[in-house]
């Protein structure tokens, strides 16, 4: 595709040239099924508990690496940066859940429904 960009005329000629950003997903992709598997496992011990939190916060770290602009941070003009990703920062919350509780509702590290409703 590059090859035909550089060989088009004016303005797509003076285009800057494509880059595949699957590598840099397939980092992100391994880093959600690591938290992702681990999270699932029925039982998890102390050490599990720590790794699962440590999963999130590689998790997070990655995304806003790879994805900048959509983490729906701010820019320096105050102006917020693309998309943001509803509540991605649930996962550093899994761990604390899974130790209190014992088990997750939710494997996706959302709260149940049934908890923004009030019980009459």
């Amino acid at each position: 595709m590059n090859d035909i960009i550089a060989s088009s005329r004016p303005p797509l000629r003076n285009a800057a040239p494509l880059v595949d950003p699957s590598p840099q997903f397939q980092v992100v992709l391994t880093k959600w099924m690591d938290f992702f598997m681990l999270n699932r496992k029925q039982h998890l011990c102390e050490s599990d508990i720590s790794t699962l939190h440590e999963n999130a916060k590689d998790l997070l770290r990655v995304l806003n690496e790879v994805l900048p602009d959509r983490t729906g941070s701010m820019h320096g003009d105050g102006t917020k940066a693309g998309w943001n990703i509803w509540k991605a920062h649930v996962v550093l919350h899994q761990a604390m859940e899974r130790m209190l509780y014992g088990y997750s509702e939710t494997t996706s590290a959302q709260g149940a429904e049934s908890a923004h409703k009030v019980n009459i």
